[in-house]
């Protein structure tokens, strides 16, 4: 969580300083709460992903498929309207760190958003931590947890 909170300095003050204008947050305490909302979901995730590491044995098949879904969601290098109607649908959930930094559109009004946005954080992180305990469970009762 640190490391990420550093990357968000470095990159406000390297856009700062390229732009040569000045960045500003329009709603920071909300931008904190999405941002720690955004936290729980990726620890979440990342117990998921440990877990499937766990079975599989290598994790770089996973870790390729991961980030290229989330630059696909995220419609990082294309406009999102091209994507299909149910895959639209999540990647317009995704703007709500957007809407706490600068005002852009969110899909939903922005305080039942946020609502969802909680549900599926904590949810995220229970399904992971609970599929992760399961896993290590199965691989400590087959003896596989130090061959890894």
């Amino acid at each position: 969580m640190i490391t990420d909170l550093a990357i968000v300095v470095y990159t406000t003050v390297l856009l700062t300083g390229l732009s040569h204008g000045t960045i500003t947050v329009q709603n920071p305490l909300l931008l904190v709460a999405v941002y720690i909302l955004l936290e729980i979901a990726v620890f979440g995730f990342g117990l998921v992903f440990a877990a499937i590491t766990f079975r599989l044995k290598s994790f770089n098949l996973l870790s390729n498929l991961a980030q290229f879904t989330v630059i696909g969601l995220c419609g990082l290098f294309f406009p999102l309207s091209i994507l299909p109607t149910p895959i639209l649908a999540v990647s317009m959930a995704i703007p709500m760190f957007r809407y706490a930094g600068y005002g852009g559109a969110t899909l939903l009004d922005p305080a039942l958003e946020m609502v969802v946005a909680l549900a599926l954080a904590i949810g995220i992180f229970l399904v992971g931590l609970s599929y992760f305990k399961a896993t290590e469970k199965r691989a400590k009762e087959r003896g596989l947890i130090g061959t890894h």
